[in-house]
């Protein structure tokens, strides 16, 4: 089983903290809780705080398989802003670890223009969602998520 193989702990141990992106000036955390700017259509993330063990995600593939497509360690007060990951349509799976359960994902439904917060348990995590989706990632704990393509648009 996946989760078997990974220690979040010994990863968080072994991070080099010098090493995680920063925000950068134009972002605050508190907008990871907010509506997304609908306007501005983002396929990948514009601003991000986090770390990626594995430079590049072929590694990650090489441990987990190849419809791995992240492999990614928050820190406090770190996460990913909104963005759609379109505009190919796929299904992805999340597994996340979260330290103690201060962290998570935010959704945007536009049909509903609702903001709904799903914050994580302490321990492991399993999300299912659509892309395009607009969501974005938050963590005020250190938390661990890898991401995966279960179906992919043909």
């Amino acid at each position: 089983m996946l989760v078997d193989k990974i220690d979040p702990i010994q990863i968080i141990n072994n991070l080099n903290t010098e090493a995680f992106m920063d925000w950068g000036e134009d972002f605050s955390f508190d907008d990871l809780f907010k509506k997304p700017d609908l306007h501005n259509e983002r396929y990948k993330a514009a601003f991000v705080k986090r770390y990626k063990p594995y430079k590049n995600n072929n590694i990650a593939r090489e441990l987990f398989g190849d419809r791995v497509t992240n492999f990614i360690v928050y820190p406090p007060y770190g996460g990913m802003s909104w963005h759609t990951n379109g505009p190919k349509k796929s299904k992805r799976m999340y597994i996340s670890w979260s330290e103690d359960g201060n962290s998570g994902m935010s959704w945007y439904d536009t049909e509903k223009d609702e903001l709904i917060v799903d914050q994580d348990d302490q321990g492991w995590n399993v999300r299912f969602f659509d892309i395009p989706t607009w969501h974005c990632v938050w963590s005020k704990c250190y938390r661990l998520a890898i991401g995966y393509n279960v179906m992919r648009e043909v």
